[in-house]
């Protein structure tokens, strides 16, 4: 199941949010404006970040800023189990490359996608 741009009218993902986003507002574990996927990286492997951490970020500033950009339509079904999957597999010393547990967002304009999102 996809979630449609009717659904992000109100600035959140139903389904997509995950449970530990809802913890009180505090400090994020990383600038989502900023980072880099090397950055990321460092900290996956010293064991200071998981991948879910990364998605539950990614998820929470998508919220706090589509409602006025309504730049996200989609969000991957099933993307926290796949995170934490990659998480899992990183704990039992498999490392599948250098994009191992970093999200992807993909920017992707169709004529025929937006005439369906208005």
């Amino acid at each position: 199941m996809m979630v449609g741009a009717g659904s992000l009218r109100s600035s959140l993902l139903p389904g997509w949010m995950p449970s530990s986003a809802l913890r009180s507002i505090g400090s994020p574990k990383f600038d989502a404006l900023t980072v880099t996927a090397s950055q990321l990286q460092e900290r996956l492997t010293a064991g200071s970040l998981t991948s879910t951490d990364i998605v539950e970020e990614y998820i929470s500033r998508i919220n706090e800023h589509n409602g006025y950009l309504k730049a996200v339509y989609v969000v991957a079904p099933g993307v926290m189990q796949q995170a934490k999957a990659l998480d899992e597999k990183r704990a039992s010393g498999k490392f599948l490359g250098p994009l191992h547990g970093i999200p992807v967002l993909l920017k992707v304009y169709s004529e025929k996608f937006a005439a369906t999102m208005n």
